[in-house]
């Protein structure tokens, strides 16, 4: 489920998203194996480099797009820590060179 949309090439982070400090299970890298998959009739697709199974005390880097700057981290467990409010994660665009989106707010219906 992509975090955000464009409309009139703004783009905007859907309301109802959610950014949380969470840990994961590293024990056993399934990065090779998903990179594997992403093979088709010779060539790589980073959109089909996943896994059809949950990685067992594990996980994998994953893009929805080929463009995308980082990889989702798709693991088998994850644990929230703490959920961050829109100030902190803005902050935490900026400190790594990013400029955060905007929450769309659609204009109410005139009656």
């Amino acid at each position: 489920m992509p975090i955000g949309y464009k409309a009139r090439r703004q783009k905007y982070q859907k309301d109802n998203c959610v950014w949380c400090e969470a840990k994961y299970k590293d024990t056993v890298s399934y990065c090779e194996e998903a990179q594997d998959a992403g093979w088709r009739n010779g060539s790589r697709s980073a959109v089909r480099a996943q896994l059809d199974h949950i990685p067992v005390n594990g996980y994998y880097r994953y893009k929805t797009n080929p463009t995308m700057v980082r990889d989702w981290i798709i693991a088998g467990e994850m644990r929230v820590l703490r959920i961050l409010d829109d100030k902190e994660v803005h902050e935490l665009y900026q400190k790594h060179g990013f400029t955060p989106l905007q929450t769309f707010e659609p204009k109410e219906e005139k009656k």
